[in-house]
C-alpha cells in the first residue's frame, strides 16, 4: 500500500473479466483468476489471488486506479457481485463474504 492509502472495504470470492476487442466483428476475451480478495482503497481497486492447497498464500494480481474506473456497481441478491467498468473491460468479482 502507498503512503496515505486506506482500505475502505474488501471482499472474498472469484474474479472474471470480459474485454471487448475492436476488429471486423466484436470479439470478447474472458479471463478467470483463482479465488482471492478484492480490496477497495481510497485510490484504487486491488485484486489479490490465493495460492496453495495445504498452505495458502496471497499474492498481488493487479490493481486499477480509481481515476480509470468508468463505473462501479454492486448486486446483493442470489448472485452477489461487484462490477467495475474500465474502458473496454468489464471486471466482475463474485463474492461470498465481505471481509
Amino acid at each position: 500500500m502507498e503512503e496515505g492509502e486506506e482500505i475502505l472495504a474488501s471482499w472474498h470470492g472469484n474474479y472474471s473479466s470480459i474485454v471487448k476487442e475492436a476488429g471486423k466483428g466484436e470479439a470478447k476475451v474472458m479471463t478467470v483468476l483463482p479465488r482471492g480478495f478484492l480490496v477497495l482503497t481510497n485510490r484504487r481497486v486491488i485484486f489479490l489471488k490465493e495460492r496453495g492447497i495445504l498452505s495458502r498464500s496471497i499474492h498481488y494480481a493487479f490493481s486499477i486506479s480509481l481515476e480509470n474506473v468508468d463505473t462501479m456497481s454492486t448486486r446483493d441478491n442470489e448472485d452477489c457481485f461487484i462490477e467495475i467498468v474500465e474502458g473496454n473491460s468489464t471486471h466482475k468479482f463474485y463474492y461470498d463474504s465481505k471481509v
